[in-house]
């Protein structure tokens, strides 16, 4: 029938053709030639592609860590601040809230229980930071000295 006819004579000779001699180079060259496009296309910006895409929402979320033995009022006064820092800053978004934010990480080496020894710094920070630093920080947007 039509199907032996089309295996019998154009694949025949396309087949024969590409597999001959050099010819068998054209279809790895356009195969290359193609990945080449492809891959030119998406880094000139004309196939938009983002992995992680941002998600512009109504809602922010915000993770604060504190250290064991923090009291609640503590926890409480520190992410209402944060609250208030970022309604002040104007972050609309997730992206823009979280860009200016950085992590500090300290080592402590103490003779003391991990829950002594974080009752003790917790006790630190509420004697350290009265009222008046956290709203001077919420007013510079989270940074200790106005900018």
């Amino acid at each position: 029938g039509i199907l032996q006819w089309i295996i019998r004579y154009p694949l025949d000779a396309v087949l024969r053709l590409t597999t001959k001699g050099f010819a068998i180079l054209i279809p790895i060259a356009l195969s290359i030639a193609l990945m080449m496009g492809s891959v030119g296309l998406l880094i000139h910006g004309y196939v938009k592609f983002n992995f992680f895409p941002s998600i512009e929402t109504d809602f922010v979320t915000a993770s604060i860590e504190m250290n064991d033995g923090t009291t609640f009022a503590m926890t409480q006064r520190v992410a209402e601040d944060v609250q208030s820092a970022a309604m002040r800053a104007g972050k609309g978004g997730s992206d823009a809230y979280l860009e200016e934010w950085r992590r500090i990480t300290t080592s402590i080496e103490s003779d003391l229980s991990p829950q002594e020894l974080a009752e003790q710094i917790g006790k630190t920070l509420e004697a350290e930071v009265s009222d008046e630093d956290l709203k001077a920080m919420v007013a510079n947007k989270g940074f200790k000295d106005a900018n």
